[in-house]
């Protein structure tokens, strides 16, 4: 979601009126608990943009709207943005300039772009890889990493941490075991 000042001089007491926009659920990563997060901030007034200065922030993955595409709205998001050319101008003098919004949550849907024409056996091909590469890729909680040293190597390096961090975890699973009587050891367990 961006907010651009793509005029030649800054623009002043911006002001934007729509309604929501609806987000995929946000989990902790730690519990999987919901946080509660179901629309995007969006600041309904903002000081000032210089010229190219912009106001932006992720709306939403892509990936996870598609898991929670029963749970979003497509309905199209109508709404006003203004703004004034002049910063001092007194409460009622001047004249706002005013923009219509309208967003199309669902326009960009099972879509592919092709930035080349290529013959058709080199688009099949790279439709191909990219189809492969993607299909590891379709929860949030696996991202694209882009590494300098070779990836093989910190594939390894996050295995073996996640290894150490196991084994950590059951030497204190267990040490809290043995100091357990055999009556608690037999009680059922709590969630927590």
């Amino acid at each position: 979601m961006v907010i651009r000042n793509c005029g030649q001089t800054p623009a002043y007491d911006i002001a934007i009126q729509m309604k929501p926009l609806d987000v995929s659920p946000y989990h902790n990563l730690i519990t999987g608990e919901d946080v509660g997060v179901s629309n995007l901030y969006v600041p309904s007034h903002i000081p000032m943009l210089a010229p190219g200065q912009e106001w932006r922030t992720l709306w939403d993955s892509a990936v996870k709207r598609k898991q929670h595409a029963d749970q979003l709205s497509d309905d199209d998001i109508v709404g006003d943005i203004s703004f004034r050319d002049n910063m001092n101008d007194e409460p009622g003098k001047g004249r706002p300039y005013k923009s219509r919004i309208w967003i199309n949550p669902g326009m960009f849907r099972n879509m592919l772009r092709l930035t080349e024409i290529e013959p058709s056996k080199q688009i099949a091909s790279e439709i191909g890889k990219i189809a492969s590469t993607i299909s590891g890729y379709r929860d949030d909680e696996k991202p694209i990493w882009v590494y300098t040293l070779p990836g093989e190597r910190e594939h390894q390096r996050r295995e073996d941490k996640r290894a150490d961090e196991r084994r950590k975890l059951t030497e204190v699973h267990d040490h809290i075991i043995s100091k357990l009587t055999p009556e608690e050891r037999e009680q059922p367990r709590k969630k927590v």
